[in-house]
């Protein structure tokens, strides 16, 4: 009943938010150059909500950046001239990036409005000029706490590193578009997270890790029927990253020529928190590449989320699991007050009180770990940061109470890179996880997890409901493909996680159940261009 009215909730959302589409105005831009853009733009803004910007047909090199804040209550569609039934536009309406990038970060930056508004950005293409290069901060930046954006029919091409940053608690999707990268794709930053119990405004993600995770729900960044090529052959590619308490899910995409997703981890940088939560299903990914194949389909080095229904061929692992600050040959760690130390006493010989420390050795569980969920809210940075729920009363680390959420893992293939010496799941610290504890993986004769069988004692089943085995273990997975309603595409069939909550005791509802696909957001078309559309900028 929750789970419904939710949906209900989230569907009268959407009808506000786009119902007024048809009696809203489309602005044209006199082309697509930027001056005439956000020409185009501010005429839109300034009369209201709810508007459309149509931007033509051409091709318009960039020297000067586009930067638009629109107002809390205000809700705009920026769409191009591109293709809506083509993966990436067709290349009708193209932006030359040719920004100096010394002196700023993007290209486009657009702040959406509040909780209740929307945003659309449809039909572009932004292309890299063969002379210039970006930073690392994104050509493409996102801001704002609007829960209704759509990034759709968009080609990302060449932008060497950082093609889009979100940086702020947005909720939406990112679907139909076109990554051509040399570098990352999509990066979601969840600072200044405003959850839901309390939220604190902060940009370092401590409010995301004190909030629920809340898996299938609209409560992340969707990337579906999406295309990501690997354009640097023989280089592993992320198509993705994640940190200050982001949260992604990845479904219904292609990746060729490699391409990779990640998170970032708690320790990566000051008091910056890992990437919060994620999903990854029903994905293609494929290598054809045989001197150094892509390393891995997911490294995870923080948070907690599910994984599958991908098919991954020609990658050296499937999932890499890595708790990163157990050791030191990635990012040095600074002792508390100053920092978050190292996890266990293997690197230096000094644990920290960040951390759980059930075994002083390895120092379990480790802060934001894979596995890991939502804790005490945390406040203020270093040297004075702080747990608010032990009371401040101690700068040198109090552990959260990182509550154990396990991954989850099932119904995927993987096809090993032949020649190199990889694993299905790759566990870097062998003493911070435990299979059938911090993560359950698929138990079945087509599991590569190497367990053939489902008893309901370990690890994750499949199959109907009815053929649910009575008996099972504390925290073991079943997921039952004859129940659910949420896949609206017409074919890949429905599905549904339960979790054994006691021994011998199945719970009476879903664990996690997918969120509706495809996403809700995508049935909005971009209103045709009516007797009260008006020429901008001639």
């Amino acid at each position: 009943m929750t789970r419904i009215i939710k949906a209900a909730s989230f569907a009268l959302l959407l009808g506000a938010l786009f119902s007024a589409s048809a009696h809203a105005a489309t602005y044209t831009a006199a082309s697509c150059n930027e001056s005439d853009v956000a020409s185009a733009i501010s005429s839109a803004t300034t009369a209201g909500s709810g508007n459309t910007v149509a931007v033509p047909s051409g091709t318009c090199t960039w020297t000067t950046a586009l930067s638009v804040t629109l107002g809390s209550s205000i809700s705009l569609s920026i769409i191009g001239a591109g293709s809506q039934t083509t993966i990436g536009g067709g290349d009708v309406t193209v932006i030359i990036d040719n920004v100096n990038h010394s002196s700023t970060d993007y290209t486009v930056s657009i702040n959406t409005g509040g909780p209740s508004t929307s945003f659309r950005w449809s039909g572009i293409t932004i292309e890299a000029n063969g002379s210039s290069t970006t930073s690392n901060n994104g050509v493409f930046i996102l801001g704002g706490t609007s829960q209704a954006v759509r990034v759709d029919h968009c080609h990302f091409y060449m932008l060497n590193q950082l093609e889009v940053d979100i940086t702020t608690q947005i909720y939406g999707v990112f679907d139909h578009d076109l990554f051509d990268q040399a570098d990352l794709g999509i990066r979601h930053l969840g600072g200044n997270w405003n959850g839901s119990s309390p939220g604190t405004g902060d940009s370092n993600g401590d409010g995301a890790w004190n909030d629920t995770t809340t898996l299938g729900s609209n409560r992340y960044v969707y990337v579906e029927n999406s295309t990501f090529n690997s354009t640097s052959a023989g280089t592993p590619t992320p198509s993705n990253d994640c940190l200050t308490g982001g949260r992604f899910v990845f479904r219904y995409n292609t990746f060729t020529g490699g391409g990779a997703l990640q998170t970032h981890p708690t320790g990566h940088a000051g008091d910056d928190r890992g990437c919060r939560a994620w999903e990854i299903y029903n994905n293609t990914f494929g290598d054809t590449t045989s001197s150094n194949p892509e390393f891995n389909m997911f490294f995870a080095s923080a948070g907690t989320g599910v994984i599958w229904g991908n098919t991954v061929t020609n990658y050296q692992n499937f999932v890499s699991i890595h708790a990163m600050r157990a050791d030191d040959s990635t990012y040095a760690q600074t002792a508390p007050p100053n920092g978050w130390g190292y996890c266990g006493t293997q690197v230096n010989g000094t644990g920290s009180n960040w951390d759980q420390n059930t075994s002083t050795v390895t120092g379990y569980a480790c802060l934001d770990q894979p596995g890991r969920g939502k804790g005490d809210l945390l406040s203020g940075t270093f040297p004075t940061k702080c747990d608010t729920t032990a009371g401040c009363s101690t700068y040198t680390g109090t552990w959260p109470n990182d509550a154990l959420e396990p991954i989850y893992e099932w119904m995927d293939s993987w096809t090993g890179a032949s020649g190199y010496p990889g694993s299905f799941w790759n566990v870097y610290d062998t003493g911070d996880f435990m299979a059938n504890r911090d993560y359950y993986l698929w138990c079945s004769s087509s599991s590569p997890s190497g367990c053939t069988s489902f008893t309901g004692a370990a690890g994750v089943g499949s199959g109907t409901l009815s053929a649910r085995p009575a008996t099972c273990t504390t925290g073991v997975g079943y997921w039952a493909t004859d129940q659910g309603s949420w896949n609206q595409s017409g074919s890949g069939g429905q599905g549904e996680l339960f979790v054994c909550t006691a021994t011998n005791t199945w719970g009476s509802t879903p664990y996690y159940t997918p969120y509706t696909y495809p996403h809700p957001l995508t049935a909005t078309t971009p209103p045709a261009p009516a007797s009260n559309a008006k020429g901008v900028g001639y």
